[in-house]
């Protein structure tokens, strides 16, 4: 029982993404990113992902995603469900190693790795940043080297 807490409160930010999303086809917000992400192109004559599958959706669930995990940030930060937490937000595990402000020359020699750079380039700077990617350049290298 304790396993599948600690796994309902990990994936809870999805959830908290969805409902964000439910309440913008709700109440209409966003709604000027309402368009389909296929743009009526056709395969075999159907429609790629149909008129649901819009930008709206994408757009809406990564912002409650994120808004999910800034309260697990939260109630980490005060003490307050830390025995159901699979991942902590202040494990020194997941920081980069002494010295290494850029991940990057970590990613050097693989392209699976740039990849992973370029995606969270856009994320602040520090331990945010390495632990979305620099760690998993570095298991990377570690297996494949």
């Amino acid at each position: 029982m304790d396993e599948f807490l600690k796994i309902s409160y990990t994936l809870s930010p999805l959830l908290v993404g969805l409902a964000f999303h439910g309440l913008c086809i709700r109440f209409g917000w966003l709604v000027g990113l309402a368009r389909p992400i296929d743009a009526g192109a056709t395969l075999r004559d159907r429609p790629l992902f149909g008129p649901n599958k819009t930008y709206r959706g994408v757009i809406a669930v990564a912002l409650g995603t994120a808004g999910g995990v800034g309260l697990q940030v939260l109630l980490h930060r005060i003490g307050f469900a830390r025995t159901a937490e699979l991942l902590t937000y202040t494990n020194p595990a997941v920081r980069p190693p002494a010295g290494l402000s850029d991940h990057s020359s970590m990613c050097s020699t693989r392209s699976i790795c740039w990849l992973g750079c370029g995606l969270c380039s856009g994320l602040p700077s520090g331990s945010q940043r390495c632990a979305y990617c620099g760690r998993s350049c570095s298991s990377f290298l570690r297996i494949n080297c």
